[in-house]
């Protein structure tokens, strides 16, 4: 059955709260390791709270169900990733330009990848997942990637190294739906280089059009 993406909700957002997972390293590592070695649909939710000891109720307490935990998985690991990514853009030179910035984003995010092989397992998995699972994933963070891609292109803008004519917001949403389908130029078991290069080759058609 498909999922419908459109209705896709984490429970702890609703309500308001922290992401549970802060608070809960066994629920986060169990699940981490599961994540990172098989698909969404493979990973059993029963595996990953019988080797934590939680119980069904408190869980279902703190998630609506295995997608609400997956997608919590990745919210945690994305702002362990943004940490850096912020760090770098805080410290690079003002005059410094968007495409720059981005390729050196990109492979400081495969160096954050190197960091745990988890991280990395879990990226790679993720450019193998169904359509439908990809689908979810983009309708909750989508609009959180083209926000931080939109920051670095105003800051861009501000100190003229992309032009004040051009939309903010079109850029952004090129930039993040292109990366979000890379898994059509590389595959799971590409190295780091392979990918550098091809997001280089993203960024090249948009920044000059088509490049040789």
């Amino acid at each position: 059955m498909m999922m419908n993406e459109n209705k896709r909700h984490i429970k702890w957002m609703e309500d308001k709260t922290e992401n549970p997972l802060l608070t809960s390293p066994e629920l986060l590592n169990a699940a981490l390791d599961l994540f990172s070695q098989y698909s969404y649909k493979e990973a059993s939710l029963n595996s990953i709270l019988q080797k934590t000891g939680i119980h069904k109720g408190s869980f279902y307490y703190r998630f609506y169900d295995k997608m609400d935990l997956y997608l919590s998985v990745l919210h945690w690991v994305g702002l362990q990733k943004m940490k850096i990514l912020t760090s770098y853009a805080d410290a690079a030179p003002p005059s410094q330009d968007f495409f720059s910035v981005f390729k050196t984003q990109a492979r400081l995010g495969l160096e954050f990848a190197r960091m745990d092989k988890r991280y990395s397992g879990l990226w790679r998995r993720l450019l193998s997942e169904e359509q439908d699972v990809r689908s979810v994933i983009a309708s909750v963070f989508g609009e959180m990637s083209n926000d931080y891609v939109s920051a670095l292109i105003e800051n861009s803008k501000k100190n003229g190294t992309i032009r004040s004519d051009v939309s903010t917001r079109s850029l952004a949403v090129m930039v993040t739906m292109m990366l979000e389908r890379i898994d059509l130029l590389v595959s799971p078991d590409s190295d780091d280089e392979i990918i550098l290069s091809e997001i280089d080759k993203i960024l090249c058609v948009l920044q000059k059009g088509v490049c040789p």
